[in-house]
């Protein structure tokens, strides 16, 4: 593209230099029609990726198959090498639309502010590009690409300093065919303001800053310095951290003062009839808040009111405590609270150790459609001292006191086989890459499928067969059983201490859903376990 502000300069002529800004933003539909997702999962979306001869049924796990490291890693790094030059020249365009804005408020008058405010605010280009960078809910990929987010962050705080400009922070960012429905809370000044917002999308950054901050430095504000002799890659991270939340007070400040008179008139408004929440949006909003939290699990072990696998390993080990490893541990643990997928089909919850936050529990609810479905798996988590240079220790915990196999990767006494952790065949942990995120989602979604019968190796073989077919039913029958007795019936009775507030919330909200699927008998494959 090699734009370059004196491309852009303006000649005090509106017509001339908003055509120049309407031609400069249709440039980042050229950079931005890929998916803006971190390099690591981008080769698996990338039409030009052969994974020809891997055989990977939809539905089925592992199925015994497996890629070469070597050919994952040549991918991840062509899909880096890929977003890296994306990002160069999304940041060069976004700095051009910046100095051009700039210039023509300079001169303008306020009903050609009020042109180029609805040009800006109509531009599916803008939108774009805003909408897939604000929506990177992880710090680590933040702080890797610096640059391009700086831009955006300089783009913000040009938005919040302009009163002219603070519309673009409130509009609504998601595709005109996918408009965005939750709003704010009711008590608060941006109740209209929609989800897929510039304002509202950086607060979800801003919360993993805070996370990030507090577990570094003891404090969630952004006057939280970096401890010296970091790398430069720490240095990015808490520099993106601060950056973050610098700029939240200045839109918070710009959007507060905009919607303060329409905010008072609200307040004097009657209440209008509202229709009941359905029981989806009771389930989101009641237990997407709970999908991440620290907690005094230590104390809970010591008391003996909750267990830990590795317990006797905990208390023999010392916890990381190399800044590397530190800096890292906290950057994963700000993207959970909102990386962790909660949906009323599935869920992952986690909970770490307020002051050991490499002790870790998570609880997996099994997916629809699957013989899984609604049942609540516990998994006990360690991060080793090395962490990240080798994977996390995890182990099953809701394994029926060690009588059930719940899947051919799920072993009766609580050993996990998952590439990601070396204990399964296909592509191993990446220090760099590869995240505890990576490894829950992997569980949930390619063990707690559909058809787990096909995770053994060389069953896939059969499962267009009728005996295949039949094995695989009869197996689902079993589980679906045994997922009744031990991730519903146990949990309803005995929850874990450490997730009873999600498990008590999570059967009261679907409880009668669940009971229709019990009471479903014969007219499903699993009606005759039920």
């Amino acid at each position: 593209l090699k734009l370059s502000h004196m491309e852009l300069r303006t000649s005090s002529n509106f017509e001339e230099d908003l055509q120049i800004i309407c031609e400069t933003l249709k440039k980042i539909k050229m950079v931005s029609d890929k998916r803006n997702v971190s390099p690591i999962m981008a080769k698996w979306n990338d039409e030009s990726t052969d994974i020809s001869g891997i055989y990977i049924p939809s539905g089925v796990g592992f199925g015994g198959t497996n890629m070469e490291n070597a050919t994952f890693a040549e991918l991840s790094q062509a899909a880096a090498k890929r977003y890296c030059i994306n990002d160069c020249e999304v940041t060069e365009i976004l700095s051009a639309v910046i100095y051009s804005i700039t210039t023509i408020l300079s001169y303008s008058t306020m009903v050609q502010q009020h042109t180029l405010i609805s040009t800006l605010c109509s531009s599916v280009e803008l939108k774009l590009v805003l909408n897939a960078y604000l929506r990177n809910d992880s710090l680590m990929d933040i702080s890797s690409r610096k640059n391009c987010f700086t831009e955006i962050l300089r783009f913000l705080t040009a938005c919040a300093l302009e009163p002219t400009l603070v519309d673009l922070l409130t509009m609504d960012l998601a595709p005109s065919d996918q408009p965005s429905n939750a709003k704010a809370s009711s008590n608060s000044s941006t109740t209209n303001i929609p989800e897929a917002s510039c304002v509202r999308l950086i607060k979800v950054l801003c919360n993993q800053a805070r996370i990030f901050l507090k577990l570094q430095n003891g404090t969630s504000t952004s006057s939280a310095q970096p401890p010296p002799k970091g790398s430069v890659e720490d240095s990015d991270v808490f520099e993106m951290a601060h950056s973050l939340l610098n700029t939240e007070v200045l839109i918070d400040t710009a959007v507060d003062a905009k919607m303060a008179n329409e905010f008072t008139q609200k307040q004097f408004k009657t209440n209008t009839f509202t229709s009941p929440p359905t029981v989806e949006m009771e389930y989101l909003q009641t237990l997407r808040p709970k999908r991440f939290m620290s907690m005094p699990m230590m104390e809970l072990f010591k008391a003996g009111t909750a267990s830990h696998f590795f317990y006797s390993s905990i208390s023999s080990e010392v916890a990381p405590s190399q800044r590397n490893t530190m800096v890292r541990i906290a950057k994963e643990m700000s993207s959970l609270t909102t990386s962790l997928p909660v949906e009323i089909g599935s869920g992952i919850f986690v909970r770490c150790d307020e002051s050991r936050y490499d002790v870790l529990k998570a609880l997996i609810v099994g997916p629809e459609g699957t013989p899984y479905a609604n049942g609540c798996f516990e998994f006990d988590l360690l991060l080793p001292p090395s962490y990240p240079a080798v994977p996390p220790k995890v182990q099953l915990i809701t394994t029926g006191g060690g009588t059930v196999r719940f899947n051919p990767n799920l072993y009766n006494c609580g050993k996990v086989c998952l590439s990601l952790l070396g204990t399964w065949s296909g592509p191993g942990w990446d220090p760099k890459a590869s995240t505890l995120l990576q490894v829950l989602v992997s569980i949930q979604s390619l063990i707690l499928v559909p058809d787990p019968y096909f995770n053994e190796p060389g069953y896939e073989s059969t499962m267009h067969e009728p005996s295949g077919k039949a094995a695989s039913a009869a197996y689902n029958q079993k589980i679906a059983l045994e997922t009744f007795r031990y991730a519903i019936m146990q949990q309803m009775t005995k929850p874990s201490k450490i997730f009873e507030d999600v498990m008590k919330d999570h059967f009261r909200i679907k409880g009668p859903l669940i009971k229709k699927q019990l009471a479903a008998e014969h007219t499903n494959e699993f009606g005759a376990a039920w």
